[in-house]
This record gives C-alpha cells, sequence and structure tokens, in this order.
C-alpha cells in the first residue's frame, strides 16, 4: 500500500475527474455532476494504487457493485484459459481512477451478463442502461482527446473493451505503469490482428516481411516466464497468418511464387520451432510450480504454435495431400483439446462460461476439422465442437462444427 503523500487524489469538478497528488484540501469550484459515475459533488477522495492487487475504494454502493462484478464474474470470464492481467488487473484498476474506462467496463459488464442468461440472444446497443453508459465513456474519451498533454493509453485500452463489446454483440467488424500498460495493449492487439485475419483475411494488413538478415534461424529463446512465452508467441503467430492469408491465392500460381516467399516460410517456420524448443524449456523448469490454470494455457498455446506450424508449413503448396505429412501433428492438436476439457470434469463448461475474449480452442480444431484428412481425427474435433456452445473473440464453435460437418458429408 503506498504511503498518503503518494496516494491519488480524485476531484470531481465541471464533469471531468482530475488528479492531484499535492493538494490535500477540499477544492471549492464550480459545481459539478457525474451522474453517469454516481459520484457525489464537490467530494474528495483518495485512492490507492496498488500494484499487487486490485483494491476496491469506499466509494459509492453501485460503482463498488460494478467494480466488483466486473473483478468476480466479467473479467474472469473473458480472460477465459488465461490469467491475463489486462483483464484481472489493469482495466479494474484504471477504472477507479478514469471515467472513460469505467463506464465502458460497466457497458461490457451488462452485456457480458445478458449474454451469459442467453448465448443465442443478440446483444443490442439500443438497450437504454447500456447506451447510456456507452455514450458516457464516448463523451469522457472525447474530453481527454480535447484535453492538451493528455496520453493515448486510455484510448487504447478503452478501444479494447470497446472492441470487446463488439465481440459479445457477434459483430466482428468491428495508475499503473506506462510502459506495463502498453507492453499489454501492444500483445493484445497482436491476438486480435490473428483473430481478424483469420476471420476475414481481407481485412488484414499488408506490411512488407522483415529483413531476413536480421534473423538467425538457429538463434535459441530463452523465457523467463509464462507471459513472456505468450506475448512472444502471438507476435509470431500474428506475423505468421498474415504471411498465410497474403500467399492464399499465390499457391495455385506457382510462377508467382518467389525465392523471398520461400526464404519469409523458412524464417517463420524457424521462429515457431525456435519458440516451441524455449517453451519447452521454461516447462521444464516451472512445471512443478504452474496450478492447474497455467498448465491449461500451455496446452492452449501449443495449440495455437502446431496449428501455425502445420498452416504455415503447407501455404505455399496448392495440393489438399500436403497435409497428409502433419498426421501426428493434428493429433497432438485434438489430444490436448481433449485433456483440456476432461481436466475440467462435467463443469468445465459451466465454469468456462459462454464467450472470452481470446482465441483459445476453437480456431484450432476449426483448422483440424477443415484440413485434416484423417476422418477419425476429424471427428474428434467436431465432437468437441459439436458439444457445446460457446464463443471465442469473433469465431463460434457451432458455426465451425457445421462447416466441419458439412465438409464430412461432402467426402
Amino acid at each position: 500500500m503506498s504511503n498518503p503523500a503518494n496516494r491519488m487524489i480524485i476531484m470531481v469538478e465541471s464533469g471531468q475527474v482530475q488528479e492531484n497528488k499535492t493538494k490535500k484540501n477540499k477544492v471549492r469550484g464550480r459545481e459539478a455532476v457525474m451522474s453517469s459515475m454516481h459520484f457525489n459533488e464537490k467530494k474528495v477522495r483518495r485512492i490507492p494504487i496498488c500494484i499487487s492487487k486490485v483494491n476496491i475504494p469506499n466509494v459509492e454502493a453501485s460503482i463498488q457493485s460494478e467494480i466488483k462484478v466486473f473483478s468476480e464474474q466479467t473479467g474472469m470470464g473473458i480472460a477465459g484459459f488465461f490469467q491475463d492481467m489486462f483483464w484481472t488487473r489493469l482495466v479494474l484498476q484504471l477504472s477507479q481512477s478514469e471515467p472513460a474506462i469505467f463506464n465502458a467496463l460497466s457497458a461490457l459488464n451488462m452485456a457480458y451478463g445478458q449474454m451469459e442468461q442467453n448465448i443465442n440472444q443478440r446483444i443490442h446497443l439500443t438497450d437504454g442502461a447500456i447506451i447510456h453508459t456507452y455514450n458516457a465513456a464516448i463523451k469522457f474519451l472525447v474530453h481527454r482527446v480535447a484535453t492538451p498533454g493528455q496520453g493515448l493509453h486510455i484510448h487504447l485500452v478503452a478501444c479494447i473493451i470497446f472492441v470487446c463489446l463488439e465481440y459479445i454483440r457477434a459483430s466482428p467488424s468491428c495508475t499503473v505503469s506506462e510502459q506495463e500498460l502498453i507492453t499489454e495493449v501492444a500483445s493484445i492487439f497482436h491476438r486480435l490482428n490473428v483473430n481478424t485475419v483469420t476471420f476475414e483475411p481481407s481485412l488484414s494488413i499488408s506490411r512488407p516481411p522483415p529483413s531476413l538478415q536480421s534473423h538467425s534461424f538457429s538463434n535459441p529463446i530463452i523465457f523467463s516466464s509464462f507471459i513472456e512465452a505468450r506475448i512472444r508467441s502471438y507476435e509470431y503467430i500474428s506475423e505468421a497468418i498474415e504471411f498465410v492469408a497474403a500467399t492464399v491465392d499465390l499457391k495455385y500460381v506457382p510462377e508467382s511464387i518467389t525465392l523471398d516467399h520461400a526464404l519469409h516460410q523458412v524464417r517463420l517456420q524457424s521462429q515457431l520451432q525456435s519458440w516451441r524448443q524455449g517453451f519447452d524449456q521454461l516447462r521444464a523448469r516451472k512445471d512443478k510450480a504452474w496450478n492447474e490454470k497455467e498448465h491449461t494455457a500451455y496446452s492452449i498455446i501449443l495449440m495455437h504454435n502446431l496449428t501455425l506450424k502445420i498452416w504455415v508449413s503447407t501455404c505455399l503448396t496448392a495440393a489438399e495431400t500436403s497435409f497428409d505429412n502433419f498426421k501426428s501433428g493434428f493429433e497432438t492438436i485434438v489430444d490436448l483439446a481433449e485433456e483440456i476439457i476432461e481436466s475440467g470434469g462435467k463443469e468445465f463448461w459451466r465454469l468456462r462460461g459462454n464467450f472470452q475474449f481470446d482465441i483459445g480452442l476453437i480456431l484450432p480444431l476449426h483448422f483440424v476439422g477443415f484440413k485434416c484428412r484423417w476422418p477419425i481425427i476429424r471427428r474428434r474435433a467436431l465432437r468437441i465442437l459439436g458439444s457445446n456452445y460457446w464463443r471465442e473473440g469473433p469465431h463460434d464453435s457451432h458455426r465451425s462444427y457445421r462447416y466441419g460437418y458439412k465438409v464430412t458429408k461432402e467426402e
């Protein structure tokens, strides 16, 4: 806990939240009302910022209730298979001092609650309470943009929350250390890029490949933590999925494939393999210290790595038979998915929830159902997708199941 001198003083004045670390007296000024956040008028509050855990300040019951609901239900559900610091800590801390984040969080709370009650019901922003808090969040963001000297990190966090809200609506078109926050936000945008490119390749951003001279094909990767390995994994996966999307049509015109394409493919394969080696070494060192959720997260990320390794290795070959060389990879993906579900027992789906923000099981299982040419392995993947209805970002288990089922019927 920080001492009083370092605590943040939140003052409500003229419809905005102002921060002051030195003033200790009440501020006498113009009358202000922040009805959307239910603050009393012209009151000074000290809100301690705790880095190791989330503090819920002594504020009105409505605010405390919103933060508690997000902490215990919404945030945990959205984080899904991962102990995601962004949803379980950073957003909560920012919501205590930033009205834009608080109102965005409130809108997300309500939308998530409606979705959990009935996953088949489409969430509409015309709902009075949701649109009220959504508009309040936009209003405070606009005010920040118009205020000189304001950083961009709050706008990026709000953007991520709004993207999550769009995912819940089934609309795919859609004081913490600043450096720590930027790292988390950058990692999330890498994962959003994977969701976007796999769901709608036409929305991918065309970027030139990195210089091959700046990379070594044999450099070992040493990870000090699970979080570091996860961040690096999605950097590689994001680049790999863009390369796959860019070569979808090229592979049917062999003369269009250049040496640069081939070298880029080799480099991506090397990156994914080096990451796998480093990740396995991390597990060997940390395995006994990991809890059940971390073991589950390990399996999820490994499924993603295997999926992209197969996809990158075959993306320059038009023949569907090229996937026959990866039977063991397909089997491992399905084995890991079955182990994850079996480890959760009968309560797995109830505890997991109907929606999570990041990619998890659906994308790799969809890939197996679409590309694997061994009927038994494919049907095992479809059995999992058809066992329950849930969503991960823009990906829908029911849609993937129906797609794979139709493919099997055509065989």
